[in-house]
């Protein structure tokens, strides 16, 4: 299932948006947490399933042209306690309970420096080998996730894959420009498309993503649908306008493929 979107600029900082069609699904920008086990257990952390999706997210960009980000500890590790928080309290939001604070606060007190940043969430309770390549497919067929994934300004990714006690796999994905720009991504080799989403087993029936939820938290306003939306940040209005041109052409391929494919 699939969860919000959103980006931050660093001043304040930022929330919540809603779908722009059938075809955009759920989608959040956040930041990841600590390793832990190496394959899916009960409340417990996939590390190979982490690895997975940044390789596809990766794969994803290289067959844009666009550079491979580079796994950051921080990011994963807030990604981390993201998703252990919603798979063990059960809400799906950017923002967190009990007083709806974001994952740009919490990057905040722990000191961390960005120039931009964003989270995509997501869930489902698909068989443990397929989970990862599912929401993955999910995520690539919303425009508004995809426009992260593909966005040229990231070069750092953290992600966090966690398992709740009743089964379900919780994913947070963040995305960041750190302030030191920190170091020089690799340059994208060609890849293969990515496996297409395998199909359930027989007898298995995966329940459907929730509806798309993405937002944006533009320097303590209120988020506008129907993509994530960046906060300007001083210094940077370059950044500002190449990112939004990305989301708007995100949003026009979107929508050519729905009425083409109508």
């Amino acid at each position: 299932m699939l969860p919000p979107t959103e980006t931050h600029v660093p001043g304040p900082r930022g929330r919540r948006s809603a779908p722009l069609a059938a075809a955009l699904i759920a989608l959040a920008l956040l930041v990841v947490f600590p390793l832990g086990v190496l394959a899916w257990s009960a409340q417990g952390f996939s590390p190979a399933d982490e690895t997975q999706l940044v390789t596809l997210t990766n794969q994803r960009r290289a067959a844009s042209g666009l550079p491979a980000l580079v796994v950051d500890a921080a990011l994963t590790n807030e990604a981390r306690i993201r998703s252990k928080d919603m798979g063990d309290r059960n809400y799906y939001s950017h923002l967190i309970p009990p007083d709806n604070h974001s994952v740009f606060d919490e990057l905040h007190a722990l000191g961390y420096c960005y120039q931009l940043a964003a989270e995509n969430y997501a869930w489902n309770n698909y068989p443990d080998a397929q989970a990862s390549a599912v929401v993955e497919g999910q995520f690539e067929a919303s425009g508004a996730h995809l426009a992260n994934i593909l966005g040229s300004a990231w070069t750092r990714i953290g992600v966090g894959a966690y398992k709740d006690v009743d089964g379900n796999h919780v994913y947070t994905v963040l995305f960041s420009v750190p302030c030191s720009g920190g170091p020089p991504a690799p340059t994208p080799r060609p890849v293969a498309t990515p496996t297409p989403v395998p199909s359930p087993p027989p007898g298995v029936a995966p329940a459907p993503p929730p509806p798309p939820d993405q937002a944006g938290d533009p320097a303590g306003l209120a988020p506008t649908a129907p993509d994530a939306l960046v906060a300007p940040m001083p210094g940077a209005p370059y950044r500002l306008l190449q990112w939004i041109l990305e989301l708007f052409l995100a949003i026009i391929h979107s929508l050519a493929a729905m009425v083409l494919g109508a």
